[in-house]
């Protein structure tokens, strides 16, 4: 039992810090630490989203991404923030499996002093042999909150001159 909880605790750590890795480098801001996302990715991880549905509606999302694309998609999200913060809320782990389940709260703002968008996401994971390296993760995101934001970073675009369309 005792190499069971050590394996259970492995999979808790890296799970919670694959969400967590997604926090800005530097809080209150929105710098990307790619460094941090790409230590606890495979080198042929695969990130993708749900529900089918909204990602079917919302381009960005679609398809299965490689740890370049989704450094990618990192870079071209990041911009468009002011911030965010993240708060796990609660993680399920399965050692037979090697996966894990973390509900989390992210609260998102366009900009830095902006309004407050909390989107509920949960994130399934599943994990390498060791446990420590997370080789499929699958964000299911709130679409309300995410059709939200979007409204947000499209009103930030066009008052920066940028245009209605680049949000997503």
């Amino acid at each position: 039992m005792a190499g069971q909880d050590h394996l259970y605790s492995i999979l808790h750590a890296t799970a919670e810090a694959w969400v967590l890795a997604t926090l800005p480098k530097t809080p209150g801001t929105n710098e990307v630490d790619y460094d941090r996302i790409v230590s606890l990715l495979t080198p042929d991880a695969e990130i993708s989203w749900g529900h089918s549905l909204f990602v079917s509606q919302t381009p960005p999302l679609r398809g299965t991404k490689t740890p370049d694309g989704f450094l990618e998609h990192m870079k071209s999200m990041a911009p468009r923030l002011g911030t965010w913060q993240i708060a796990i809320t609660d993680i399920s782990v399965d050692t037979v499996k090697r996966s894990a389940v973390v509900r989390a709260d992210f609260d998102m703002q366009a900009e830095v002093d902006g309004e407050v968008v909390r989107n509920e996401i949960l994130f399934w994971v599943k994990l390498d042999e060791s446990g420590t390296k997370v080789k499929a993760s699958t964000e299911f995101v709130d679409p309300i909150a995410s059709g939200r934001l979007r409204e947000l970073m499209m009103a930030k675009a066009a008052k920066a001159g940028g245009g209605a369309g680049k949000a997503t």
